[in-house]
């Protein structure tokens, strides 16, 4: 018998979207009776009613769903509004990560253009350069380096060795 009035009360219309139920008259301030009195009655026959608390908790619940009504509307207009922004931001990205593609290729042309010009400049064959010129005396240094790490100035006859293999491959 439980099941079936609270089947009764879900199945009862809402008013202005509002489904009156004996919590809710409770919260509204009303008495049980006046509560199952609203539970039993429609919402134009509720206006109707001479008693002015169950008016008030009819328009109280009016106002409650008008001002429900409006904030939704308004949540979805952000949410729209949040769409679209979302949506243009996207397309704006998209735009910059091909920009930045188009300028990334244009680098590593310039960048082969001026390598291949110094190559030409010093007479290097940049594709098939087996060892760099100073490789050698690098490697000697840093070697110098590691087995010296306290006393770096025991290496300095090795740096000059460097540097001057730097300077005849300028010169040239």
């Amino acid at each position: 018998m439980g099941q079936r009035s609270s089947r009764e009360a879900r199945d009862k219309p809402s008013f202005n979207g509002v489904r009156m139920t004996q919590a809710l008259g409770t919260r509204l301030g009303l008495t049980e009776s006046k509560a199952s009195i609203i539970l039993e009655e429609s919402a134009s026959d509720l206006m109707k009613s001479k008693d002015p608390e169950i008016r008030a908790a009819v328009s109280l619940s009016s106002r409650v769903d008008k001002d429900v009504k409006m904030a939704t509307e308004k949540l979805i207009e952000k949410n729209k509004i949040l769409a679209k922004a979302l949506q243009t931001s996207k397309h704006v990205n998209d735009l910059l990560l091909a920009r930045e593609e188009e300028e990334m290729e244009k680098i590593d042309k310039l960048s082969r253009d001026i390598l291949e010009k110094e190559a030409i400049k010093y007479h290097l064959d940049v594709e098939h350069e087996e060892e760099a010129p100073c490789e050698v005396y690098e490697e000697k240094v840093l070697r110098c380096y590691l087995d010296h790490a306290g006393d770096p100035f025991k290496c300095r006859s090795v740096v000059e060795e460097y540097a001057e293999c730097g300077k005849r491959l300028t010169v040239q």
